[in-house]
């Protein structure tokens, strides 16, 4: 559940950092929200799996697919690689990594 965890973790690292290159570079106040509050809600979704809870685990891939989906339509709607074709490749490979048949984990309910 560790390797869950801290793939989990990275990827809320560089929510945040994206959304602070988006206001940084576009001046957006959307992408900055976003990025933070997307970026913390998988970092806290990290630390749930970490402590071996259901909640941290399935809030992390509720997360992922939600926003890989959510920027599968943005490059669907844009054709614009920069930031959507980014984050679909991140949330793909955590995806993964989520979804990954891991023997032998314990997990706690909530």
């Amino acid at each position: 559940m560790k390797i869950k965890a801290a793939a989990t973790f990275v990827y809320g690292v560089f929510l945040v950092i994206g959304g602070v290159m988006g206001h940084i570079k576009a001046d957006s106040l959307v992408s900055l929200i976003m990025g933070l509050l997307f970026g913390v809600l998988a970092m806290t979704s990290a630390i749930g799996m970490y402590k071996q809870t259901v909640l941290g685990y399935f809030s992390g891939i509720g997360l992922t697919a939600f926003l890989l989906l959510f920027f599968c339509f943005r490059l669907w709607k844009t054709g614009a690689f920069m930031p959507a074709g980014v984050v679909i490749i991140l949330s793909v490979l955590v995806l993964g990594v989520l979804l990954r048949n891991t023997h032998n984990e314990k997990v706690e309910t909530i």
